[in-house]
């Protein structure tokens, strides 16, 4: 009987140890090997570009909230995805962390070209205890992050590629 209180109480030490060695000092932040543009100036009419912008951001399955033409302003509602910055996990582990973003798109026209510029409002799902933070009424808070400007690009290509197939 001795002989297995000291197994279990040895088991236990060991494996306290090694959950006590994980650091909780997530999310682990990625630095991105390049940068991204978030804004592009295109050969086409003001119109074409508003239209193609929109088309791009509705492909992606982004919902629109509002518009507004003659101030050339998009603004999307929340969208949910997968970080491209931000990870958990231990060890080799990386799982992506689960963000939401919203896009404010400016189209104006300059010099014979159409300027489109995406600004991003970006925030990840973490718990209170991981992230630090007080408890305000749940255990789960959306917290403000940094954009890669991956997401931005992308739409801009697909503006890219739908202004050329007009």
């Amino acid at each position: 009987m001795n002989n297995v209180r000291i197994a279990l109480v040895l088991f236990l030490s060991l494996t306290l140890y090694h959950c006590g060695s994980k650091d909780f000092g997530e999310p682990t932040i990625e630095r991105a090997a390049k940068s991204y543009s978030t804004a592009a100036s295109y050969s086409a009419p003001y119109q074409l570009v508003w239209s193609s912008v929109q088309q791009a951001i509705e492909n992606r399955g982004i919902p629109i909230s509002q518009t507004v033409s003659d101030k050339g302003l998009i603004l999307t509602d929340w969208a949910t995805g997968k970080s491209d910055r931000l990870y958990s996990g231990y060890g080799e582990t990386k799982i992506p962390y689960t963000i939401r973003y919203k896009f404010l798109v400016k189209v104006t026209n300059e010099d014979k070209k159409t300027k489109v510029q995406i600004k991003t409002k970006e925030e990840f799902l973490t718990d209170v205890v991981t992230a630090g933070s007080d408890f305000q009424g749940s255990i789960y808070n959306w917290m403000p992050t940094e954009s890669t400007g991956l997401k931005e690009n992308q739409i801009l290509q697909d503006v890219n590629e739908i202004i050329a197939g007009n």
